[in-house]
């Protein structure tokens, strides 16, 4: 979770008893004002999850091919109801459910393998530490894990206050069909006020490069491409995140043995996250 953490907190005192008022007395010349009370600019948003958080995610992609005799795109939609929950000095991330809204059907054998992948990770106040990584792998659990991986974006280190801005970068694998890749990803971040009293709204604009390669049939195949990503969030006074918005758009060219030219590819996507629900652990 993430906590706001207020400083310069001003206390009042209350005298009972006597219907009098002491006068406040006056200052002395050339003593320093005193501070004034703490606004909500002043107050830090930070991570300190400590309950299990539910989560529905709506993730839609598609991917089109645009060499000679290109079709379609071709789009899967796909809705996935996840558990963050606190366990030791780690989360786990479990997947309650996953259905297919638009596009191939999900194999039963599909299913079962995401509902029994795990996702350890370590949070400290400003964010992850390391990467997201599931206990195995598939298509499928790479499209999961790509949308959990957003859930948990980097904030600065002293943590986040409106109108703060920063920048950030990172490396991490992603899945791509039978690719196996590497993202690249440099952000910069901007936080405002929230739409509901404490809340912190942040905007993420991030500039993607990815690069990867595969094996079928025998053949070694490659991919490389680059593209950007527009994320908001929605964090509450108590420091999570409630709502995430995310649109991803990459060109990407995909190099087979029998092809004297790359095959270009546009892959678009989109990922909506909701809380769903909060509970004690």
């Amino acid at each position: 979770m993430k906590t706001l953490a207020v400083f310069g907190i001003s206390a009042a005192l209350a005298c009972g008893g006597s219907p009098k008022t002491a006068p406040t007395p006056a200052p002395r010349p050339g003593a320093p004002a005193p501070s004034p009370p703490a606004t909500a600019a002043d107050a830090r948003l930070q991570y300190r999850i400590r309950n299990q958080l539910r989560y529905e995610i709506l993730r839609f992609d598609s991917l089109l091919f645009l060499g000679t005799g290109a079709g379609t795109p071709q789009v899967t939609v796909r809705k996935i109801q996840v558990t963050v929950r606190p366990d030791g000095s780690r989360f786990l991330l479990t997947v309650d459910s996953v259905a297919a809204i638009q596009g191939a059907r999900l194999a039963p054998s599909s299913i079962d393998s995401a509902r029994e992948a795990r996702w350890e990770i370590r949070l400290s106040p400003s964010g992850p530490g390391g990467s997201i990584r599931a206990n195995r792998g598939s298509v499928l659990i790479g499209q999961i894990e790509a949308a959990l991986r957003l859930l948990f974006p980097q904030l600065p280190n002293n943590g986040v206050r409106v109108d703060d801005t920063w920048e950030d970068s990172g490396d991490y694998p992603v899945r791509l069909d039978a690719f196996e890749a590497t993202e690249s990803a440099e952000r910069t971040s901007r936080a405002t006020r929230g739409a509901l009293p404490g809340s912190v709204h942040i905007e993420v604009d991030e500039r993607l490069t990815r690069t990867g390669k595969a094996t079928q049939g025998g053949r070694a195949m490659t991919v490389n491409g680059a593209g950007g990503r527009q994320v908001t969030y929605e964090f509450s006074p108590e420091g999570w995140v409630t709502v995430l918005r995310a649109r991803d758009s990459l060109d990407l060219r995909v190099g087979v043995p029998d092809s004297p030219d790359p095959i270009p590819v546009r892959q678009r996507s989109t990922v909506t996250a909701r809380l769903r629900g909060t509970s004690p652990d």
